[in-house]
């Protein structure tokens, strides 16, 4: 039976890869003349999780619950959410009740490993090296191969460089020995150092640097030919009847400025800063993060911790600025809660320890803030694209956990949830061979034009406009002959496939998910040709 094998590259956005890296990956060029190709439209918000998630289940966040990598507890504490967060079935759990074999490898944001019809290796930050595997054997295994699970977070840069590349390569190694090894029909393994690359060194060259620090501008088109040979290994494991989906989450974009949204929103009277009295004493003591002190005296530590203290030590250790941690909760009425990405909360009643604001209040607080950000504009700048309520975005069951608002930015600019005077800043970058990757200034941001590629005997040789990332998991059980679940939001697009293409229709109306596809009974003679 022929099989479909998934490679996902975090990051790697239609552009890019036209743009910056052609003629530079062999393996995945030779893929595309011979592949349906184009750029792929992402879920808003523009992090990881959700995006993964959405290309995995078929549905939109508000069905699957996942939102991002934190979540705001009733005290204001950023919480770290889990691969338990989903709240409906990914493609490996429909396939294991089918019998269908997986293999499964590396997906971010997968961590506790989920029990599936054949192996399951989680992905993501803070993962219990001793138990991410199902079975718990296969963590044996890999580590008879030499495989490694780093945490880039914790190397100063001189250190990440090489440790990047060999990890990619150790992906690469494990993944192609469980193919050879382990009976499946489905597989997918995803490269994720490219993202933290593109997030670090996009758009270096325009910044005034050392020559030597300069020259890491090429370090994210290094990494990907890295991932392109990586790929060319595992093509030649592959047969000529099998499907090859490559796909990433989202694209990138270079940075150039950065807006404060919670000083937008202190001048309009919706935020108010008071400071911790922890921070306010470590401030008088010299030690935050940036500062003189930190840099020579607790920097290294701090690097070395791992993934899950450092994230709690980052929400008590001041930086040169006033944040999220320093806002006044019982006089604010929204805040923007996430650096990067523009995500809002309204300080809620009931929701929160100190919310102020009554469900009463809700729509006309929500229409305000829309108004004042959609109109802001800061010495010829139009930061802001569109701010949107979480219904305009998301639907299904799980839409009350979305955050209140979504700011999606223009090309350029990225959010942040420090409370800075004047609210667009001009953004900098400035580091060393010895400074931790971890406090590495991000020049690099999320955008929504991802890639998609699919070969596979039943599709045609051509570039599409573009597809969405809902429709990776339709277009999965597709090839695999299995029904689409009628909940699923996204669809199998026709223009991919040849004249043996079996059409979806619209047959299933839900009151509760809206409009949804299926796809209509194959005909014997296409199920004879795949080898069904």
């Amino acid at each position: 039976m022929s099989r479909v094998l998934v490679i996902g590259i975090d990051g790697l956005s239609y552009r890019c890869l036209i743009n910056e890296a052609q003629g530079k990956l062999p393996n995945v060029e030779w893929l595309m003349h011979r592949s349906c190709y184009g750029p792929m439209i992402s879920v808003l918000p523009l992090l990881t999780p959700p995006n993964w998630t959405s290309a995995y289940t078929g549905v939109n966040p508000g069905k699957h619950g996942v939102y991002g990598f934190i979540k705001i507890g009733y005290n204001y504490e950023k919480k770290l959410v889990d691969n338990r967060t989903r709240g409906i079935d990914a493609v490996w759990n429909i396939l294991s009740r089918e019998k269908i074999g997986n293999l499964i490898f590396n997906i971010p944001f997968t961590y506790p490993p989920e029990k599936v019809e054949g192996i399951f290796v989680s992905g993501g930050f803070f993962i219990d090296p001793r138990n991410y595997t199902y079975p718990t054997e296969v963590v044996n295994i890999l580590r008879r191969l030499g495989y490694k699970r780093y945490n880039l977070s914790k190397y100063v840069l001189s250190e990440y460089i090489d440790k990047a590349v060999e990890q990619t390569r150790l992906i690469g190694e494990a993944y192609r020995y469980l193919m050879e090894n382990y009976d499946w029909r489905f597989g997918i393994v995803v490269f994720h150092n490219y993202d933290s690359a593109m997030h670090k060194f996009y758009g270096l060259e325009n910044y005034d640097l050392p020559n030597n620090i300069m020259e890491l501008h090429n370090y994210p088109l290094h990494l990907l030919k890295i991932i392109d040979e990586e790929i060319g290994k595992i093509l030649k494991l592959m047969d000529k009847d099998d499907t090859i989906i490559i796909h990433s989450d989202h694209g990138f974009q270079k940075l150039s400025w950065e807006l404060h949204i919670n000083t937008i929103l202190l001048k309009n009277g919706l935020l108010s800063v008071k400071g911790s009295k922890t921070k306010n004493f470590l401030r008088k003591l010299g030690i935050r993060r940036g500062s003189r002190l930190f840099k020579y005296g607790v920097k290294w530590l701090y690097s070395k911790l791992p993934y899950k203290y450092k994230f709690s030590l980052q929400q008590k250790l001041p930086t040169g600025e006033l944040g999220f941690f320093d806002i006044d909760w019982e006089r604010t009425s929204a805040a923007q809660t996430i650096k990067l990405i523009g995500e809002m909360m309204i300080n809620v009643k009931g929701k929160y320890k100190y919310g102020i604001i009554n469900p009463d209040q809700y729509n006309d607080l929500v229409e305000k803030i829309k108004v004042v950000l959609n109109r802001y504009r800061y010495n010829g700048h139009k930061p802001i694209n569109r701010v949107f309520h979480r219904t305009e975005l998301f639907s299904g069951p799980y839409t009350d956990k979305a955050p209140d608002l979504i700011i999606h930015m223009n090309m350029g600019y990225a959010a942040s949830d420090l409370i800075i005077d004047p609210p667009l800043k001009k953004l900098e970058t400035k580091f060393d061979w010895d400074t931790p990757i971890s406090l590495i200034p991000r020049i690099g941001a999320h955008s929504l034009e991802g890639f998609f590629m699919v070969k596979s005997p039943y599709t045609k040789e051509r570039h599409i406009s573009r597809i969405n990332i809902m429709d990776i998991t339709p277009l999965i059980l597709y090839f695999l002959n299995i029904k689409i679940p009628y909940y699923m939001d996204g669809i199998v697009p026709g223009d991919l496939f040849t004249e043996d293409y079996v059409p979806v229709e619209k047959e299933i109306y839900s009151k509760k998910y809206g409009y949804t596809y299926r796809a209509k009974k194959v005909k014997e003679k296409l199920k004879r040709k795949r080898g069904y």
